[in-house]
């Protein structure tokens, strides 16, 4: 993993929005153009640094939290989400 820059300032990616009608592979694209460094961003208030290991890239991690996080937005009920 690369160490961090002096004063480098990292992207929240809780701003992100990702049109879900497009195909998954420019979810991706979009995901990683909106997120800057992908393996090193701010979620909130936390500092997140990425390392994958195993057979995954990035673009398949990326592909895999996007549904996931569709899925866990699927799951919460209306109401929930409109406050």
């Amino acid at each position: 993993m690369r160490s961090p820059k002096k004063n480098e300032v990292l992207r929240d990616v809780g701003g992100i929005e990702i049109d879900v009608a497009l195909p998954r592979e420019d979810r991706v694209r979009s995901f990683m153009s909106q997120a800057g460094d992908p393996y090193r961003f701010r979620s909130g208030g936390i500092e997140v640094n990425v390392r994958y290991g195993g057979d995954r890239t990035v673009d398949e991690a990326v592909a895999h939290w996007l549904a996931a996080s569709d899925n866990a937005r699927s799951a919460i009920p209306p109401d929930l989400l409109a406050s």
